[in-house]
């Protein structure tokens, strides 16, 4: 696969703040590199309590590259040296509102930002004959990689937070829409070949909402968010649409992208601190539907994954034709069955049904895409945090073409069954290093993907 790598044009930042605005930038060199960035307070009084943070917009700004904490502006001003190393980064000051600094982002108001983003020209991308993807032909090493039509074997690895390609997942009702271009070049200007494709189920979480989603919402009736209830027997236009535009412009930029179909924590506990909220919002709740599907019981909506709902599973399965139809037309796809499922008899049952469903289902297609069984829930397989190997069973005993597995962080099993993906956020929660990526990848895993802590490795 090319390597797409940023060449930086020359720029200036141009911010002129507003009159509300406690501190403003002195003007610097938007070019990709290390500088010298001065911040000023107004009134040249001393200011306390300030962040400075290496911004890349389409990234969770609690996540920044360089950051520069509690920042008092001595006498008015302040000099610090910050890098910037990717296309679309920009400085922003945060000042703490509610919460000490290194809160995130709900806690902090930002005071000003620079302007424009550091910009770079990208060779025109080549994507070639991506796809699809299958197993390489022939048995023992070759057995574990994924090949494309020319023969080759491309690497597989890029980074991914919880907002893109696919959906706007943010706070504010709707939700801020997410800069999926910038995200593109981000990703290309990194030399990256993959990135995960979220989904997220439910409509909203505390604070936090999401769109679009397969389903019309048409009512009658409101659902617990406040919006109409969904239809699920009919299928939401505008996001369609969305889909297969991004699936375009990933293909054109090279670059491969999961399509998750279950989010677990979609129907499990909320993300926000305090809360447990995800799943009252999902379309599943006998409230927020018209059509009379119910998934509630058991603990929270986990019931979502149950095959002896029957009604359920109707909609379930049309989803899933629904999706094959969507994809199949384009060469960069790999079904994600589910983040995260958990290691349950009920779990493991659907989610070899959705692999099942998915391969049969595009057989009758042009196309074949790899269909991909994550890693389980780290707290109930192991190897949380770093510490170790989990019980990588589950997907590794399922039909996919594809295993998620949590392997040694400092000795890892050495792939002999079929392709292994492998993800920091499953094995670390937030962690890993670069070097663990490399042994990842030298032990047999073919897709390495680094949540956002990993972003500027």
């Amino acid at each position: 696969m090319p390597l797409f790598v940023g060449r930086a044009r020359k720029a200036t930042s141009r911010f002129i703040p507003s009159a509300s605005a406690a501190v403003s930038f002195d003007a610097f060199d938007l070019a990709l590199g290390t500088k010298q960035v001065t911040i000023r307070g107004t009134g040249g009084v001393t200011h306390v309590g300030y962040a400075v943070v290496a911004d890349v917009a389409p990234t969770f700004p609690w996540y920044p590259s360089s950051a520069f904490d509690n920042i008092a502006l001595v006498g008015g001003a302040v000099t610090v040296t910050i890098t910037l190393n990717r296309i679309g980064d920009r400085l922003k000051v945060f000042k703490s509102a509610a919460a000490p600094i290194g809160a995130t982002s709900r806690d902090l108001s930002v005071q000003s930002d620079s302007g424009p983003a550091v910009s770079g020209n990208l060779p025109p991308p080549n994507p070639g004959v991506m796809g699809p993807l299958a197993r390489a032909s022939g048995s023992g090493v070759n057995a574990i990689w994924l090949a494309r039509p020319d023969g080759q074997v491309p690497v597989l690895v890029g980074a991914h937070n919880w907002s893109h390609p696919f959906q706007d997942y943010a706070e504010g009702d709707p939700p801020q829409a997410s800069d999926f271009n910038g995200f593109l070049n981000w990703v290309r200007a990194k030399g990256w070949t993959f990135v995960r494709g979220w989904r997220w189920e439910n409509t909203k979480d505390d604070v936090w909402r999401s769109l679009p989603h397969p389903w019309a919402r048409t009512g009658p009736g409101n659902a617990s968010d406040g919006k109409l209830k969904f239809n699920l027997t009919q299928f939401d236009a505008a996001w369609e649409t969305r889909y297969t535009a991004r699936l375009q412009a990933l293909q054109t930029a090279g670059i491969y992208t999961s399509v998750m179909l279950y989010n677990l924590w979609s129907v499990s506990p909320s993300n926000s601190p305090g809360t447990d909220s995800n799943y009252l919002d999902h379309p599943f709740q006998p409230g927020n539907n018209i059509n009379g599907v119910d998934a509630t019981g058991g603990t929270r909506l986990e019931n979502a994954y149950n095959l002896a709902n029957s009604p359920l599973m109707a909609v379930q399965n049309a989803y899933l034709d629904k999706m094959v139809d969507i994809c199949n037309p384009y060469l960069n796809v790999i079904y994600e069955a589910c983040n995260q499922p958990r290691s349950t008899v009920m779990h493991n049952a659907f989610f070899n049904h959705v692999v099942d469903r998915v391969r049969t289902y595009q057989v009758s297609k042009p196309i074949q895409h790899p269909v991909w069984y994550s890693s389980p829930l780290s707290s109930d397989i192991g190897g949380a945090g770093g510490s170790g190997a989990g019980d990588n069973s589950q997907p590794i005993g399922s039909n996919a073409d594809i295993a998620g597995v949590i392997l040694a962080p400092t000795n890892p099993t050495l792939n002999n069954n079929r392709p292994w993906a492998v993800d920091t956020n499953h094995s670390y929660n937030m962690g890993g290093s670069p070097d663990w990526c490399w042994r990842m990848f030298t032990r047999g895993c073919q897709i390495v993907v680094n949540m956002d802590s990993l972003q500027n490795t």
